[in-house]
């Protein structure tokens, strides 16, 4: 008897200093030994879960339960052993038979949620984790757990308070923080979800959903750069992180790495086959490749099923639209809005433009206004109309004629950049496809560098920073900038970068880039607002949410463009979208003068032309061009009166 007592004793010692399994083999020899131990068989039990070893978990509790069926401890382990070897059915009644025999235990109600919330019923989880609080009321996992429900069930504002009373009992809790990131991505929140995981991340530096989470947020405010390099880090982190490579292929598709995308969408669905968000990237990525039947194809039956993700609908929808088959898609988009509790914002918006544009293809107009509105609506709104017009003043002020004319300028001088520009909608796509066409052009698409380079002189609106460039700086800047298109390039005589919004930097570009050209893309601005405000963007382009904000948008541009013409010495050729799809031949042969290349009859067909195009415009570009998009704001003329009376005014 002695001698067992040593033995109990020895293996509580080692379970107490947490050497477990040395614990774990004495356990084993005292269960041995004495096989109606229920004391030694119930720590075999929870020693062996925790080293993950749950069949030996289950045989101790089924051996437990058979010496003392009433037992509730053994029932809840087991039930937690047979949910960790994936038979969650039957660890369920385990746990249901483990609640019975001990209602208000806090161990047992806990574990029960845990497992009806991993079975997805969230409702049920919730009277669980309830029914433990009224033994310990500020148990931490409780609520950590309850807030994971909640965002579940959509109770954000409950889920946040759940996370929040986590964190006041465990201070920087990296799993709390995370649910707190997730609970404001779902509200369309991208600041505070980035905040909330760089806490989770200094809490747990290996953290790798904090890192997924973070890319995310970056993305939403447009660091797409930054949210690639998230990403990345949480797949180290986590190698078999599927849901990170599919949000990587989301970003790389922004950024217009199209076969990057596929690669990471494909690593995706190695790990994870069913993975809803990388079959819509694949599916998207077939969009842009100018396949939408194939990517039709591939969603139709993961959609006829039912139950898809809320991605894949839209994926769905907008190979639906190429294919000009509206009826299903309009059905399908409807359905899932109906159940607005499953949808972050995000995703609520997406569908919603995408049933605006269905809408408005089959000519319900005042329809597809009203989807247009309640999407934009969904999109919080960060832009500042009166601090936008102080930027604006700021650079105007800085960017004289005559700091201009005694600035230095780069030594570094290159011919091969040509920048297009203006309001995003305004042609920008299809004049890059037009030049991109012809064998001396490549196409690079939006690129970052140059916004990220203007901010980095901390020069664009600052007079004093304006005044400390010199031209090593800018040949430094020019390098960068060239070095990075080059090994895309090849040898092309001329890259085009398309970013429209390097209209806000053509002082940057006039002094870092003195040999360069730029085209203005300009179309009505009614078209161009109207669709801007149809089509969702995100990051950069949170004026386009609101129409008043959109009209106070585009007359700044004006004024800035307005401003540029008469201050910089850039050779810049303005480009009519109207005069542009109504005289194809005429606007080509003199876009082309324009860069100094020969004539090429193939620049006529942009719509033949084969390479990805990833801005929204990338359907538009695949059919021949034509003048049906002139004058479309006409069908919402009612809608868009007060910008209309707005841009008039001026």
């Amino acid at each position: 008897m002695k001698n067992l007592d040593r033995k109990r004793q020895r293996a509580h010692a080692l379970l107490q200093a947490g050497r477990l399994e040395e614990a774990r083999t004495a356990y084993r020899s005292l269960c041995s030994k004495t096989p109606k131990d229920i004391d030694a068989l119930m720590n075999l039990a929870a020693i062996a879960g925790q080293l993950g070893h749950y069949g030996e978990t289950e045989a101790c509790c089924r051996q437990a339960i058979d010496l003392q069926p009433k037992l509730a401890v053994a029932h809840a382990l087991l039930g937690i052993a047979l949910a960790a070897q994936g038979r969650g059915t039957e660890g369920l009644g385990a746990f249901e038979q483990a609640a019975a025999l001990a209602p208000t235990d806090l161990m047992v109600n806990y574990n029960y949620g845990k497992a009806l919330a991993d079975a997805g019923r969230h409702e049920d989880a919730l009277a669980r984790y309830e029914q433990a609080l009224k033994t310990a009321v500020d148990a931490a996992p409780v609520r950590h757990a309850m807030g994971l429900s909640l965002t579940r069930l959509g109770r954000l504002e409950e889920a946040a308070a759940n996370f929040t009373r986590t964190l006041e009992m465990q201070p920087g809790n990296p799993d709390a923080l995370l649910g707190l990131s997730d609970v404001c991505w779902r509200l369309g929140n991208a600041t505070d979800t980035m905040e909330h995981c760089r806490s989770a991340l200094a809490s747990r530096p290996d953290f790798a959903e904090a890192y997924s989470n973070l890319g995310l947020a970056l993305g939403a405010l447009g660091r797409w750069g930054e949210a690639v390099e998230a990403f990345q880090k949480a797949i180290r982190l986590k190698p078999d992180f599927a849901l990170a490579y599919s949000h990587l292929g989301d970003a790389e598709v922004v950024r217009g790495n199209v076969d990057d995308a596929k690669e990471a969408y494909g690593e995706a669905l190695r790990r994870d086959p069913d993975l809803a968000a990388a079959l819509a990237g694949q599916a998207n990525i077939l969009d842009i490749a100018g396949d939408p039947q194939a990517a039709y194809e591939l969603l139709e039956p993961v959609v006829r099923r039912g139950g898809a993700h809320p991605t894949v609908v839209t994926a769905f929808a907008d190979a639906s639209l190429q294919l000009r088959s509206y009826d299903e898609a309009i059905a399908q988009i409807r359905k899932m809005l109906a159940n607005p509790a499953e949808l972050t914002p995000w995703q609520r918006s997406g569908l919603l433009f995408r049933l605006g544009a269905l809408q408005e293809r089959i000519d319900h107009y005042d329809e597809a206004f009203e989807s247009y509105r309640l999407a934009n609506d969904g999109y919080p709104t960060r832009f500042d109309p009166q601090a936008h017009v102080r930027t604006v003043d700021a650079i105007i002020t800085t960017w004289s004629s005559a700091r201009l004319e005694q600035s230095p300028k780069a030594t570094l001088r290159s011919e091969r950049p040509v920048f297009i520009v203006g309001m995003p909608r305004s042609g920008t796509t299809l004049v890059e496809q037009i030049l991109a066409t012809h064998p001396d052009v490549f196409g690079a698409g939006e690129r970052a560098e140059v916004g990220n380079l203007a901010d980095a002189s901390g020069a664009s609106h600052d007079s004093v920073a304006a005044d400390r460039l010199d031209a090593a700086m800018l040949d430094r800047f020019a390098a960068t900038y060239l070095d990075n298109l080059g090994s895309i390039a090849g040898d092309a005589r001329r890259i085009t970068d398309k970013m429209p919004s390097n209209f806000l930097h053509l002082w940057f570009i006039a002094l870092t880039f003195p040999g360069a050209r730029v085209i203005h893309c300009t179309r009505d601005p009614r078209d161009t607002c109207l669709s801007l405000y149809a089509h969702g963007f995100s990051g950069n382009h949170d004026y386009a949410y609101r129409l008043d904000h959109l009209a106070e948008y585009y007359l700044q541009y004006q004024r800035l463009m307005d401003h540029w013409k008469t201050v910089l010495e850039i050779p810049i050729f303005e480009v009519c979208y109207e005069d542009l799809v109504s005289d194809l031949e005429r606007e080509t042969r003199a876009l082309l003068s324009f860069c100094d290349l020969s004539w090429h009859e193939a620049c006529l067909r942009p719509d033949e032309t084969q390479r990805a195009v990833v801005t929204t415009s990338y359907s538009q570009v695949r059919e021949p061009v034509h003048r049906g998009r002139i004058g479309r704001w006409s069908r919402y003329a009612e809608q868009l009166k007060p910008l209309i009376e707005r841009l008039d005014a001026g």
